[in-house]
């Protein structure tokens, strides 16, 4: 379940630090505007809400804004994980570190990882013995999310900041590892922008206790497919309508400012993050 997601959006003095490059700055709309296809049925209302806002973004002539949309919904440049010190002991952790394996296994590359690589993303991994105030009395997880995109030297920037909240005890019983590694996996599946639903099967299905999911039905990761082809798709239709990476001179930039389709690693090529000066707010839940 997600409790909440914020996009906020951040500011910063738009510059062309290169030379003989089209900055986002110059650039002009060019070509056909930008149309989504369809939600796929397992991705969120309000996570296809947030896609079609960074388009709306490149619509209105802010490419920037709109890359910096669409980077943190793919989660370009990976996601670092980290551990609540007091309340998770060793097993408990190699459970959630399992987790995060699962996911980079589906994603075909190394999203998360437990080192500091400068990722511009964070999640924390939190057991508690009550949810926060607001979520569901039924919940045994609950995820809060925060993107922060913006532009700063004609690039864009963006953070994503979640939090995963997890139960000790459900029902006066301990949660089990096997069951603290599904919950994880699920909190982290709204990461990803998908939605909960009544299924029995499939990780993003109602928790049952003693009978843990780990694994994505193949609609899940059909959802999932589609879901971040189409952000990638949107990159680079936003990148093309505004002439991004191309030289004055016609000719192409070898700098790429595509995103990874599967996830993979890549090195960071923007600049500090800019400054916040306003917060979009997304409410949803069950």
């Amino acid at each position: 379940m997600i409790l909440s997601v914020l996009l906020t959006v951040a500011s910063g003095t738009i510059l062309n630090p290169m030379s003989g490059l089209v900055g986002m700055n110059e650039a002009k709309k060019v070509g056909e505007p930008l149309a989504l296809p369809p939600k796929p049925s397992l991705i969120s209302e309000k996570d296809y809400e947030s896609l079609a806002k960074c388009a709306q973004y490149a619509e209105d002539g802010n490419p920037a804004m709109a890359l910096g949309g669409f980077y943190s919904l793919l989660l370009r440049d990976g996601v670092k994980f980290t551990f609540d010190d007091d309340s998770l002991n060793a097993a408990q952790r190699e459970r959630v570190e399992c987790s995060m394996e699962h996911w980079n296994k589906w994603l075909n590359g190394n999203v998360f990882s437990s080192d500091d690589l400068g990722q511009p993303s964070k999640v924390t991994i939190k057991l508690v013995k009550s949810l926060p105030t607001g979520v569901r009395r039924d919940s045994v997880g609950t995820i809060f999310l925060k993107r922060t995109i913006g532009s700063k030297n004609s690039a864009p920037t963006f953070s994503v900041d979640a939090t995963v909240y997890i139960l000790e005890r459900l029902n006066g019983l301990r949660l089990r590892d096997d069951e603290l590694e599904q919950v994880v996996s699920h909190e982290v599946g709204h990461l990803f922008g998908l939605s909960d639903h009544d299924s029995t099967s499939g990780l993003m299905g109602k928790f049952k206790p003693g009978r843990p999911r780990t694994e994505l039905s193949q609609d899940e990761r059909e959802s999932l497919t589609l879901y971040r082809s189409t952000i990638s798709a949107m990159i680079s239709r936003t990148s093309t309508m505004f002439k991004i990476g191309q030289r004055t001179d016609g000719s192409s930039s070898s700098e790429s400012r595509g995103g990874s389709l599967l996830g993979t690693k890549l090195e960071s090529q923007f600049g500090p993050k800019g400054i916040d000066f306003g917060t979009y707010i997304f409410c949803h839940g069950d």
